[in-house]
C-alpha cells in the first residue's frame, strides 16, 4: 500500500507542475460561463413574465437537476483527460516504466496507483467546481431575480456527488490499463472518447426521462458495474511483457 501511495504522490506532483491542470481549469471556467448564460436567460425570462417564485423554481428545477449531474460528469472527465496524459504517457516517454516494474509494487499496483493519481484530483475538482457554480449562479442571478435558492433534488444530488465518481473511477481504470498495453496513443484516445460518449449518451437519455428520479442513481451504478467488469476483463491482458513492448513502441 505504501508503494501505491508513493506512485500516487509522485504522479500528483508531476501533474501539478504541468500546464495541463491550468488549461483544464480554464476550459472548466468556459463551460461554466456557457452553462450559466443559458440558466441566466431562462431565469430572466421568467422574472420578466412575472412568474411567481414557487412556479419559477419548479420551472428551473429540471434544468438544475440535469446541470448538476452533467456538469459533474463533464468536468470530472475533462480533468481526467488532461491529467491522464501524465499518468502513463510521460513514463513511456522517459522510458521509466521498466524500472517501475522492477519495484515490489507490481504491475497491478502500478495500474491502481496511476489510476488513483488521475481519478482523485479529477473527481474532487469536478464535483467542487460544479457545486461552486450552482451556488454562484443562485447567489448572482436566481435569488436576486426570482427570490428563490434552487438546489438539485436528492436523487440528482447523490448522482452528482457519488454516482459520477463511481462511474469515473472504473472508466479511468480502463483507460489507464489500455495506455499501459497499447503503444499507439491514437488508439488510447479512441477508446477514451468512445467510453465517454457512450456513458454520456446513456446519462443524458436518463436525465431526459426524469431528471429527479432515483432511477438515475441506479443507471450510474449500473454503468459503474459494467465498466468494472470490463476492467476485470482487461486485467487478463495486462502483463509486464505487454507493458515493456508498448513502451518500446
Amino acid at each position: 500500500m505504501s508503494s501505491i501511495k508513493a506512485i500516487v504522490k509522485k504522479d500528483l506532483k508531476d501533474t501539478l507542475r504541468s500546464r495541463a491542470v491550468y488549461v483544464s481549469l480554464g476550459t472548466a471556467v468556459l463551460l461554466l460561463v456557457i452553462w450559466s448564460g443559458d440558466l441566466r436567460d431562462m431565469a430572466e425570462g421568467l422574472a420578466e413574465k412575472g412568474v411567481p417564485s414557487s412556479q419559477a423554481a419548479a420551472a428551473l428545477k429540471p434544468m438544475i437537476n440535469s446541470s448538476a449531474v452533467m456538469l459533474s460528469f463533464a468536468l470530472t472527465i475533462l480533468f481526467g483527460m488532461y491529467i491522464n496524459g501524465y499518468a502513463v504517457t510521460m513514463e513511456k516517454m522517459k522510458r521509466s516504466l521498466e524500472s517501475l516494474l522492477c519495484t515490489p509494487v507490481g504491475l497491478r499496483g502500478i495500474w491502481l496507483g496511476k489510476t488513483l493519481a488521475v481519478f482523485a484530483p479529477s473527481a474532487i475538482l469536478g464535483v467542487a467546481i460544479t457545486f461552486l457554480g450552482l451556488f454562484g449562479m443562485n447567489a448572482a442571478v436566481i435569488e436576486p431575480k426570482l427570490g428563490a435558492f434552487i438546489m438539485p433534488d436528492r436523487a440528482p444530488l447523490l448522482a452528482a456527488l457519488v454516482g459520477v465518481p463511481a462511474v469515473a473511477f472504473p472508466l479511468m481504470l480502463l483507460v489507464t490499463g489500455v495506455q499501459l498495453i497499447l503503444s499507439n496513443i491514437r488508439w488510447v484516445n479512441i477508446v477514451f472518447l468512445a467510453l465517454i460518449f457512450t456513458v454520456g449518451f446513456g446519462l443524458s437519455q436518463s436525465l431526459k426521462l426524469n431528471s429527479g428520479s432515483w432511477s438515475l442513481v441506479g443507471v450510474l451504478f449500473g454503468i459503474a458495474a459494467l465498466l468494472a467488469l470490463l476492467s476485470a476483463f482487461l486485467a487478463r491482458f495486462l502483463t509486464p511483457e505487454r507493458v515493456v513492448l508498448s513502451s518500446k513502441g
